[in-house]
């Protein structure tokens, strides 16, 4: 079954701080050729082996949650984290500091809907930075193996 999530329903400004394409391929380019080329070549392969023989349990022992957010595992694979995990990490936290400078002396609430992975680093600065102590957290399922 397919998510959704209808953000815009709410009533409320709805920011989306990711990377856009244009900043995903700059970032691309920096990992080392070789390393792109394995995953070009490797991707394929992994992805058709899931799709005969992934399950969803199998999957679920790979989406646990950790506290070192990195992929891990090979040579090279800081280069994708900080792709795919660091920069787009710094995009929301960059988000939450500007809601914190424009609206921090008034009593809001700000729903962060983004991977849990992501939210180790978000309370880390966010905490360092600001102050800001985690209180409560509502987890949205997946799915269920």
């Amino acid at each position: 079954m397919k998510q959704h999530l209808d953000l815009g329903s709410l009533g409320r400004p709805v920011l989306r701080p990711d990377m856009t394409g244009q900043e995903f391929d700059e970032g691309w380019r920096t990992v080392p050729l070789l390393t792109r080329l394995l995953l070009m070549l490797t991707l394929p392969v992994f992805i058709l082996y899931v799709y005969v023989f992934g399950s969803r349990a199998r999957l679920a022992q790979q989406l646990a949650l950790e506290d070192d957010h990195g992929l891990g595992g090979w040579e090279g694979d800081e280069d994708i984290d900080a792709i795919l995990g660091d920069a787009r990490d710094r995009l929301l936290i960059d988000a939450l500091a500007k809601i914190h400078d424009d609206r921090g002396t008034e009593p809001i609430t700000v729903a962060v809907v983004y991977g849990a992975q992501h939210m180790i680093p978000v309370v880390q600065v966010m905490s360092a930075r600001f102050g800001y102590v985690p209180c409560a957290g509502e987890w949205l399922i997946v799915f269920q193996t």
